[in-house]
């Protein structure tokens, strides 16, 4: 009987482990999704802050790098989605024989108001089930 008890023993501390290491797990899950919510909140209180400083509703010498940052990395954006829109085009010019279905975003995603094609079924901004 010696040998059963410690059996039971030894899947009992198992079993407890298990559950620890489940629980560990959840715990991370809700850890990495509160981080993310964090970053979000960041986000869009600087979008908030920026808008407002842009506009002149807010005066802050000491925020005056970081907005004139932004708005050099939101003039190399455009820049850059420009090289790529002519780069595009000068493919498609330089392939005539090449059918090209160029589909637009029609509609907005519920969840997270980001733009979606027409034909899509899911966002791919957060992955939700987009209405047909």
């Amino acid at each position: 009987m010696d040998f059963f008890d410690k059996l039971t023993g030894i899947a009992g501390t198992v079993t407890g482990k298990a559950a620890q290491t489940v629980n560990l797990g959840k715990t991370g899950v809700k850890l990495t999704s509160e981080k993310a919510a964090l970053a979000d909140d960041y986000r869009r209180l600087g979008e908030y802050y920026y808008a407002k400083v842009k506009v002149g509703e807010i005066s802050d010498d000491e925020a005056e790098p970081f907005i004139k940052a932004i708005d050099k990395t939101s003039e190399n954006i455009a820049s850059l989605e420009q090289q790529m829109k002519e780069a595009k085009a000068n493919i498609l010019l330089s392939s005539p024989n090449i059918e090209v279905k160029v589909i637009q975003p029609g509609r907005t995603c519920p969840t997270c108001g980001d733009k979606v094609y027409v034909s899509s079924r899911y966002c791919p901004q957060c992955g939700s089930k987009l209405e047909e």
